[in-house]
């Protein structure tokens, strides 16, 4: 008796730490079919990650393929988790197929209605409502790339930014309320010229019209996905200033919106930067970037590696620029600029009149 008593509590200790073990994290995964006379040969098949002791998912990083690829597998990459568990994120994977290579009809057709149903699928089996509605971060690839930013054209209001790399069949169209949507998109020195030009297209019919865009070509490169440390930093700096503080179960959260003059700019010919205020050339077709660090970042990338080469105008007057990012951050970053050169004591005080640093 001694023993079966025993056996039975080493039995159910087994079973404890194996339920523990698949609660830690869930994988959940949906699968679509379209209608043949729709897409003979269309097929979706999505992954979602959530990690352990995620209450409320404030957002989705969607990692999407190229032509026929799978990004099934990335919900078990250590770097990719570790990354959307900072954040209190998901992590999505999929393999989309179809018979069409143009990923702007496609999203138009099924494939971008199949993206929003997901979701709402991935919501009841994870028993996370706020998933239906969640804001996205759309990484992609290639073709995924265009399916990123065609997404991005059609649902604008559910994309917090976007990364399209090395497609060549975006549609060369004004990107309308997508303007609003920090984008960084990528081409390769050694990749086709066609894909290079559709992505200078794209870029220089929307960066007049205000589009928060960056567009950078990765030197010595062909038709292969950029670092991933250079997507996570962009991210990181539009996430805070983008998404609110507490995200809705059962609507759309209302992302913030970024003023342009708020961030900096480069120049794609001399690779120069400097904050929006004190840019000298034409604005409207400077690489538009959330703050220094992306600035620096982008020129970086791109072979760029003196410090000493940043276009400023001369200041003619003392100016104080707005706080990044604001507010409910850890830490904040405040630029300001001075017509002489001459020390400087900058006091902050809170809301009621208190000294808090010096």
């Amino acid at each position: 008796m001694k023993y079966l008593v025993h056996f039975i509590l080493v039995c159910f200790s087994i079973l404890h730490l194996i339920f523990h073990f698949n609660c830690l994290a869930a994988v959940y995964e949906y699968q679509y079919t379209p209608p043949s006379s729709m897409d003979s040969n269309g097929f979706a098949h999505y992954k979602i990650y959530i990690p352990d002791q995620l209450d409320t998912v404030r957002g989705v990083y969607c990692y999407i393929p190229g032509y026929e690829g799978s990004s099934l597998s990335i919900v078990s990459n250590s770097v990719y988790k570790a990354y959307v568990e900072e954040k209190g994120f998901a992590l999505l994977g999929c393999q989309m197929m179809s018979n069409y290579t143009l990923y702007d009809a496609v999203v138009s057709l099924w494939s971008g209605q199949a993206f929003v149903d997901a979701f709402i699928e991935l919501a009841e089996l994870s028993d996370h409502p706020e998933l239906a509605n969640v804001p996205l971060l759309l990484d992609g690839v290639s073709a995924g790339g265009q399916f990123a930013y065609h997404f991005t054209l059609w649902k604008p209001e559910r994309v917090i930014a976007f990364v399209t790399i090395k497609g060549g069949l975006h549609a060369e169209i004004p990107a309308d309320e997508a303007t609003k949507v920090p984008g960084y998109l990528f081409t390769g020195e050694n990749d086709l010229q066609r894909r290079i030009e559709n992505m200078n297209a794209i870029f220089e019919m929307n960066r007049p019209a205000g589009a928060l865009w960056a567009l950078a070509m990765e030197p010595n490169a062909g038709h292969v996905r950029v670092p991933a440390t250079i997507i996570h930093s962009f991210f990181d700096q539009i996430i805070p200033v983008r998404l609110p503080e507490n995200v809705p179960n059962d609507t759309i959260p209302v992302l913030k919106e970024i003023e342009e003059e708020s961030g900096w700019l480069g120049n794609l010919d001399t690779k120069t930067i400097s904050s929006y205020a004190d840019y000298t050339g034409d604005k409207t077709i400077a690489c538009w970037l959330p703050n220094e660090n992306i600035a620096q970042e982008w020129r970086t990338f791109q072979g760029i590696t003196s410090i000493n080469i940043i276009d400023y105008a001369f200041p003619e007057e003392f100016k104080l620029y707005q706080n990044y990012p604001n507010p409910f951050n850890p830490s904040t970053m405040i630029n300001y600029q001075l017509a002489i050169s001459s020390n400087v004591k900058l006091t902050i005080y809170n809301l009621i009149g208190q000294k808090i640093a010096t």
